[in-house]
């Protein structure tokens, strides 16, 4: 175990690859800018929290590689909004995580949505930014999170686009991809935000949602009518 946490560290020396036992790395409220590649090196890493880092906008290119990771809580600011700005390339391949703060879909790719098909143990809480950049459907769909039956509360953000952007293809695609984003039934919270669509999907109704305690709807200005919360028609 170490822990950084609230000291004035700006840099992680490559030599911290050498600790190949590790399994908590605490960098939380640090001024570090970036992780070393070295850090990939961590076979045995668990958890990484860096929460509060906000100098860190990326992610190592092989983070994947940490295959052993049960926690990460990437840097953001009090308020949850994420500092990084893309997901590293296969970060599919940490489905031990159980716990993951946010996760980005970014401009240029929007079919990194998919690389949480096989993330399924995730508990609590995550947040999914950019969803508006998510262009084909199919895609939102295998992000799975109708298997992911220990998540308890789902922040989707879809991008805010101006008056002057606005057609019916985006229209269309923001439905098309609420609707594939079906939760597990055991969600419990839901924050939908900056949603583009002029309707909500088919799964937000009582007998699809059944635990669901609190639905939070920013910023859905299309919609003219409130999703039929337990009906079952």
């Amino acid at each position: 175990m170490l822990s950084f946490k609230y000291c004035y560290l700006s840099e992680l020396v490559d030599e911290i690859g050498n600790l190949k036992l590790l399994r908590y790395l605490d960098l939380s409220r640090t001024q570090i800018k970036s992780l070393p590649d070295t850090i990939c090196m961590l076979y045995n890493l668990q958890t990484l929290l860096s929460e509060g880092c906000t100098m860190m906008t990326d992610l190592p290119s092989n983070f994947s590689k940490l295959i052993n990771l049960r926690h990460l809580q990437l840097p953001s600011n009090g308020f949850g909004v994420p500092y990084i700005r893309k997901m590293s390339k296969n970060i599919g391949k940490l489905n031990k995580l159980q716990s993951l703060s946010y996760f980005i879909v970014e401009e240029q790719n929007g079919s990194v949505l998919k690389e949480l098909e096989k993330i399924n143990h995730l508990h609590g809480r995550i947040r999914i930014e950019g969803l508006g950049n998510a262009i084909d459907p199919p895609d939102a769909a295998m992000a799975n999170f109708k298997d992911k039956k220990y998540l308890e509360e789902l922040h989707l953000n879809f991008c805010k686009i101006g008056r002057e952007e606005m057609n019916d293809s985006i229209v269309e695609r923001h439905v098309s991809v609420l609707e594939a984003l079906h939760p597990n039934s055991n969600l419990k919270r839901l924050t939908i935000v900056n949603y583009n669509g002029n309707s909500f999907p088919n799964w937000l109704r009582g007998c699809h949602l059944p635990n669901l305690v609190s639905l939070n709807l920013q910023n859905c200005g299309l919609c003219s009518h409130l999703p039929p919360l337990g009906q079952s028609q």
